[in-house]
């Protein structure tokens, strides 16, 4: 899919306002001139400037395209790739979809590790075929632990354990 840089831009700038609104919660730290919100005000400020800089960008790109030319032929904002008309490809992607959306609603009940396993599991097995599924599983599990280790160990990152706590290490 071809995207004109002005509609990445313009989510930039909303996302960018939302970071902005909220930095105005963060409570000021005593006897200090600034607070916990300064950085990420900066970002914010930041990703406003860059946004405006796509916008910008896409609209004068929008207006210099010919039907030849351009990001996207005729200036149009938003254009189709050929990769969507491939049923398989269309299938990965919904896939990918759906396991996001069922990792976010299990990973919590479920637990880090097994729905991890799962995820990783069924896109592997996808997109690999059925004829490496034991090597899929095996760099699955492999992966989902090491995801964990370095994500819940190294770096402390509290993974939830969900069905799992009494074999937590």
């Amino acid at each position: 899919m071809k995207v004109n840089d002005a509609v990445p831009g313009a989510i930039l700038i909303a996302f960018a306002a939302g970071v902005l609104y909220q930095t105005l919660s963060f409570p000021p730290m005593p006897g200090q001139d600034y607070g916990p919100a300064l950085f990420p005000q900066i970002i914010g400020i930041l990703m406003v400037i860059s946004g405006l800089a796509l916008v910008v960008r896409g609209l004068r790109t929008r207006r210099g395209s010919g039907a030849a030319g351009g990001p996207t032929a005729g200036g149009r904002m938003l254009e189709v790739a050929d990769w969507m008309q491939s049923p398989a490809h269309l299938a990965n992607f919904a896939l990918l979809i759906a396991l996001l959306i069922f990792y976010i609603l299990v990973a919590k009940p479920l637990g880090f590790i097994p729905t991890s396993f799962l995820v990783l599991a069924a896109l592997m097995t996808r997109l690999r075929g059925l004829r490496h599924l034991g090597s899929s599983l095996a760099i699955a599990a492999v992966a989902t632990l090491a995801i964990q280790q370095m994500f819940g160990v190294i770096l402390r990152v509290p993974l939830p354990w969900g069905i799992l706590p009494p074999v937590s290490w």
